[in-house]
This record gives C-alpha cells, structure tokens and sequence, in this order.
C-alpha cells in the first residue's frame, strides 16, 4: 500500500429485523430489558398527605416491600416525591401492584413514562 492510498474503512450493514407489530408485544420487550438490572422509580404521594404522615410511610412502605421479597432502597426527594430503587427491575409490577393498594399513592414515573392510580387500574383489566 502507497502512502497517498487510503483504506477505506469496513462498514457493516444493519442488521434487517422482521417486525410485525400484530406480534411484537412492547410491555413484554421492555421487562426483558429490565431483569438483573436496577431500575429507579420515582412515586407521587397525594397532595393531601401531611409530612409527618408523609415520613412515616416511607419506612413502612419498605417494610412492606421486604416483606413481599422485593429489594428496594426507598428515600424522599422532596416533599410529595419518593424515589425508590429497584435492585431488580423486574420487580416493577410487584411495586404498582402494591402501590394501587396505598391510599397515599398518585402517580408513578419510570424509564420517561408516567401512570397515575387510574392509569394502573386501566392496565390491569
């Protein structure tokens, strides 16, 4: 090879994906995605909570979740918000399930998306 030649560089083709959107299940994908890794949650408390019941809940909402063998770190951001850190990302659906069933809940924010209580209850049926 001269010294004026360059070589041209290897450019490999994207790989071609047969997508049906009649089969592909968008739900399905994304908990396959999430297994063995951490995944972070952020919870809405609703507005009326006051902040002594606000500080009390976060403890018991943990306890409650070891309980059901979900590992969680649990902590407030600011007031009405509590961020919670899944070790298993596949846990999600046992953290909405157990949310639904908090009076204290209002909505819940993970990987861009955002359900409120109702949202949840829609999803279920």
């Amino acid at each position: 090879m001269e010294d004026d030649e360059v070589e041209e560089p290897i450019v490999q083709k994207p790989r071609k994906i047969n997508f049906d959107p009649k089969v592909f299940n968008l739900e399905k994908e994304l908990r396959e995605q999430r297994k063995g890794k951490p995944l972070l949650v952020m919870v809405g408390v609703k507005k009326n909570v006051s902040l002594e019941r606000f500080h009390f809940i976060i403890p018991a909402w943990k306890d409650s979740l070891s309980n059901a063998h979900v590992e969680a770190d649990i902590m407030p951001l600011e007031e009405g918000k509590i961020m919670v850190r899944l070790k298993r990302g596949e846990e999600l659906d046992v953290l909405k399930e157990f949310l639904q069933s908090q009076r204290e809940f209002s909505y819940i924010e993970y990987e861009g998306r955002k359900e409120t209580r109702k949202q949840l209850k829609k999803s279920e049926l």
